[in-house]
C-alpha cells in the first residue's frame, strides 16, 4: 500500500525548476553526444570506444567463437603483466607528501609541518589511502586518465543497542541508538565512464564550464542513500513513470536509454563559474534551486593525472594499452599462427576422390577435401 501511495505521487516543480532542469539536460546531452563523437588524438575513434578498448585489453578479452571455428584463440597478458609490474611497483612504497610550513614572517616552522604531516598521515590512514593510491593508479595506467573527488563522507546510522541478553532463554531487550560510520575526508576515483565535461581540448578540469558526475544505483540504495532529502519522494523508477505514463515531467526521453528498469540516474552537476551544486536524480532536482559549493575554496573538488599526455591541449590522455597496443596484437598474432601450425601438422586434412558436391568453405584439421584427381 505505501509502494502504491509513493507511485501515485506526481512530481510537479515551479517553471524556474523546470527551466533550470532543462538546461541541464541539455548540457547532458551535449557532453554525451561529444563522448560518442570520433577525435584525430583517437585516432577517429570515439571516448566511448578506446576506454572500452583498452579495458577489453587490460583484461585479455576475447570474444565469443563460432561453433566450428578450430582456429586457436589466445591473447596473450603482455598487456595486463606490464600494468601489474608497474602496480607492483607503486604498491612497494607509499608515495607521501612533503609539508613545510611558514608563519605570518614567512619564517620556516617545523613544529607546525611534523603537527600537520601528522594529520595527514591519520586522514590517510582512515580512509585507507594506500588502496585509494592503488584504484587511482589502476584507473589511469589502463585507462588514461584518472579523475578523483575530494570532499566529505558523513553517514548516521540507526541501530538496536542491546541492554540485557538473556544466554540461558535467547532473550534480548534493546534500545534505539545511533552511531557514526563516516566524518571524515573522503576520496574516490570517478569512474572515467561516469565523468562528463564540456570541452575536451581544456586540459585542466578547474578550467571546465562545468562538471557532471553520473551514477546509477537501485531504487532502495537512492532510497538509504538520499531518503531524507524533501523531493526524493517524487524520484521514481522507468517502470513507475511508464505504468503512470509521466515521462513528459519528469524529463523521461533524456534519461530512460541509459539505466534499467529499477534503478535511478543520479546526476552530481557542478558549476564554479555560477557556484552552483545540483543533484539530479531521473529528473527529479533533489538539492534547491539555489545551492552553491559548501567548500570554501569554491574550486571544483576533482584532481585530473593522465598516464601520458597525447596533446598539451587534449584533456585526456593515453593510456598503456593503447600506447602497446600494435605490439600486442603482433604478439596474439604470432602465438596463434604457430599453434594453428602446431595442430594442423598433428591433425592435417586430406584429400579424397570427388563423389559429391564440396560442401564446406574453409579448412581444417582432419577435414576430407574432394578432388577430381587423386
Amino acid at each position: 500500500m505505501e509502494n502504491e501511495q509513493e507511485s501515485r505521487v506526481i512530481y510537479k516543480p515551479a517553471k524556474e525548476v523546470l527551466a533550470h532542469l532543462e538546461e541541464v539536460y541539455k548540457k547532458m546531452d551535449h557532453c554525451v553526444a561529444l563522448r560518442q563523437k570520433p577525435f584525430r588524438y583517437f585516432d577517429e575513434l570515439s571516448l566511448e570506444e578506446v576506454i572500452t578498448e583498452s579495458v577489453k585489453r587490460w583484461n585479455s578479452f576475447l570474444p565469443p567463437r563460432a561453433e566450428r571455428d578450430w582456429r586457436t584463440a589466445v591473447f596473450m597478458p603482455e598487456t595486463r603483466n606490464k600494468i601489474i609490474a608497474i602496480l607492483s611497483y607503486f604498491a612497494s612504497q607509499r608515495m607521501r607528501v612533503e609539508i613545510t610550513a611558514r608563519n605570518k614572517q614567512k619564517v620556516s616552522d617545523k613544529k607546525l609541518a611534523r603537527v600537520l604531516s601528522t594529520l595527514y598521515d591519520y586522514s590517510m590512514d582512515a580512509e585507507k589511502g594506500d588502496m585509494r593510491f592503488f584504484e587511482a593508479s589502476l584507473e589511469n595506467i589502463v585507462k588514461g586518465t584518472v579523475v578523483v573527488f575530494e570532499g566529505w563522507k558523513y553517514r548516521i546510522r540507526d541501530v538496536k543497542k542491546v541492554v540485557t541478553h538473556n544466554f540461558e532463554t535467547g532473550t534480548v531487550t534493546w534500545g534505539k541508538e545511533q552511531i557514526i560510520d563516516y566524518d571524515c575526508a573522503h576520496q574516490r576515483v570517478i569512474p572515467l565512464e561516469d565523468l562528463f565535461i564540456p570541452n575536451f581540448y581544456e586540459p585542466d578540469i578547474q578550467e571546465q564550464s562545468y562538471v557532471i558526475i553520473r551514477e546509477e544505483v537501485d531504487f532502495e540504495v537512492f532510497k538509504s542513500r538520499y531518503g531524507k532529502y524533501p523531493q526524493s519522494k517524487f524520484v521514481k523508477n522507468r517502470s513507475q513513470i511508464l505504468e503512470n505514463k509521466e515521462g513528459n515531467i519528469y524529463f523521461y526521453e533524456h534519461w530512460e536509454s541509459r539505466v534499467t528498469v529499477d534503478s535511478v540516474e543520479i546526476l552530481h552537476v557542478w558549476n564554479k563559474f555560477s557556484d552552483q551544486c545540483d543533484i539530479i536524480a531521473n529528473g527529479v532536482l533533489l538539492t534547491p534551486l539555489v545551492n552553491p559549493f559548501i567548500f570554501d575554496h569554491k574550486q571544483y573538488p576533482f584532481s585530473k593525472a593522465v598516464f601520458e599526455p597525447i596533446a598539451v591541449d587534449f584533456f585526456y590522455g593515453k593510456s598503456l594499452p593503447q600506447k602497446i597496443l600494435s605490439e600486442q596484437d603482433v604478439i596474439n598474432t604470432m602465438y596463434n599462427m604457430f599453434l594453428d601450425r602446431t595442430y594442423l601438422s598433428v591433425m592435417p586434412f586430406f584429400f579424397t576422390s570427388l563423389l559429391d558436391e564440396i560442401e564446406e568453405d574453409s579448412i581444417g584439421p582432419l577435414q576430407r577435401i574432394q578432388v577430381s584427381h587423386v
